[in-house]
C-alpha cells in the first residue's frame, strides 16, 4: 500500500481486520429483537397488585446476553439483581444491586425472538419472554405449580 511503511502494513491490515469484525459482531446483535430496554406496561398487563414498576435491560456481552432488572414493588420497595447468561440452559447465578447471590435460573433460547427461564430456586416456575413481530413490545408469561399465571406487557424504550 503506497504511502504504509513495509513495517506497519501487517499492523494497518490487522487493525482493519479487527476492526471489521468489532462492527460485524455488534451487527449481529444491533439487530437481536431481545437486545434493549424495556419498560413494565401496566394497562397491557394483566392485573397485578404487587408491582408497581419494572425494568429489564438485555444487552450483548461477548458470545452472551447480560440481564438487569430494576423492579419497584407497590409498597415502594425496590429490587435490583442481574445475570449474565448464553441462553442455552447453562445455571446461571442471580446477582443483587448489592453484589450478594441469591439464587439461579436457567435461560433458554426457543428462537429469534423468544426466551425461556425456569428458576432453580423456586421448583415449578417459569417465565416464557416472546418478542412480537413488530419488535416494539415482548410479552412475559409467568407460571408456576402454585397456580401463579401472570400476563405482563413491555414496551420498547430502547
Amino acid at each position: 500500500m503506497e504511502g504504509i511503511p513495509a513495517g506497519l502494513l501487517p499492523v494497518r491490515l490487522l487493525s482493519g481486520l479487527s476492526l471489521a469484525c468489532l462492527l460485524a459482531i455488534a451487527a449481529v446483535h444491533a439487530a437481536d429483537p431481545l437486545v434493549g430496554v424495556w419498560q413494565f406496561n401496566p394497562e397491557s398487563s394483566l392485573p397485578t397488585k404487587l408491582l408497581k414498576s419494572e425494568r429489564l435491560e438485555v444487552s450483548s456481552v461477548g458470545p452472551g446476553y447480560r440481564f438487569v432488572y430494576r423492579i419497584v414493588l407497590s409498597n415502594g420497595a425496590n429490587i435490583g439483581y442481574s445475570f449474565v447468561s448464553h441462553l442455552k440452559g447453562e445455571e446461571t447465578k442471580l446477582v443483587a444491586a448489592d453484589g450478594n447471590v441469591f439464587g439461579a435460573v436457567r435461560l433458554t433460547r426457543r428462537g429469534a425472538a423468544r426466551f425461556m427461564i425456569d428458576v432453580v430456586t423456586d421448583a415449578g416456575r417459569h417465565e416464557e419472554y416472546r418478542v412480537r413481530p413488530d419488535g416494539r413490545t415482548m410479552t412475559v408469561r409467568q407460571t408456576a405449580v402454585a397456580g401463579l399465571d401472570n400476563l405482563m406487557v413491555f414496551d420498547r424504550v430502547r
